[in-house]
């Protein structure tokens, strides 16, 4: 794909971040050094994708956390990559759970606990329990640094 000119990235979404893709010298390319960009397709493998030339990512977690999410670029990019991994590794439990584990209903429960807004999800779907949104409440809560608890 990388080949054909209208295509000029793609996400990738199967967490499979073992595959490289070239990574250019500069800060915030969104363009890859070969014209062709690859985003990590969500927040739960965001630093491995980096490490292996991806540059961004499209992250439903971004929503609720976009501080956080930012900040693993960031730290990455400055070369700071032991602060990078630690706040990666306190992205994967919410990200999981507000993604594979509750879906759309558990990151509109995440949006309401944490900004106040976020409704409810459309029928078909139902809202979190109200034990679910306890359990979501401890598991978004181990994201925020310790100065903000």
């Amino acid at each position: 794909m990388a080949k054909l000119a209208q295509i000029v990235s793609m996400t990738r979404t199967e967490g499979d971040a073992s595959v490289p893709t070239p990574r250019p010298p500069h800060p915030r390319p969104y363009v890859g050094a070969s014209g062709f960009s690859v985003f990590a397709g969500s927040a739960g493998y965001l630093l491995p994708a980096l490490v292996v030339g991806g540059v961004g990512a499209v992250a439903a977690l971004a929503n609720i956390f976009p501080r956080e999410v930012c900040g693993v670029l960031d730290l990455f990019e400055a070369g700071r990559l032991e602060e990078a991994r630690r706040l990666q590794a306190r992205l994967v439990a919410a990200n999981t759970a507000v993604t594979a584990t509750y879906s759309v209903a558990g990151l509109k429960a995440a949006l309401e606990l944490t900004a106040g807004y976020g409704g409810t999800p459309r029928s078909p779907l139902h809202p979190l329990t109200g034990e679910e949104r306890i359990l979501l409440a401890r598991i978004l809560e181990q994201v925020l640094q310790p100065e903000e608890r």
